[in-house]
């Protein structure tokens, strides 16, 4: 597998980041056209606004989660990886994930297909709260070995 440095990977990372928070800003101004257009929705169906209600909650979660990984990153590439901050920041990521994923499953009662993006968000948001254990455990680890020293 190819292997690219550590400088060069958290630059791309910095960049994806950036473009997925300009993705949801896109996101959040084309929304009404998007639900009229591509997706069919009637103007007169009787629950839009719920419809409109829990898209724009699961955009307003996303950007948080992507405002969140931009600290984290930045917090990576100024050393300071193992801190309390870097795990809030890990933990408001999994829970953005996770309440995302109950919106869908909210959202799954109008567009079935939503049911199987909420599984996936539940379980990415599943995976980073176990990172962050990780992590957690890892700047106890660090504390304690930053006294013995």
């Amino acid at each position: 597998m190819l292997k690219i440095s550590e400088k060069l990977s958290a630059k791309i990372s910095m960049i994806l980041a950036v473009l997925f928070l300009i993705a949801v800003a896109a996101a959040m101004v084309c929304m009404p056209w998007l639900a009229f257009s591509m997706i069919h929705m009637p103007k007169e169906q009787p629950h839009i606004a719920l419809v409109f209600v829990l898209v724009y909650g699961i955009l307003a979660l996303a950007a948080v989660a992507g405002v969140l990984m931009l600290c984290l990153l930045r917090r990576i590439r100024v050393g300071e990886v193992f801190t309390d901050k870097s795990v809030a920041h890990l933990r408001g990521v999994s829970w953005c994930c996770v309440l995302a994923g109950g919106l869908f499953v909210l959202l799954g009662l109008y567009f079935p297909l939503a049911f199987a993006v909420a599984f996936v968000a539940i379980f990415v948001g599943l995976c980073l709260r176990v990172v962050k254990n990780v992590l957690e455990e890892a700047v106890v680890i660090k504390s304690e070995n930053d006294l013995t020293v």
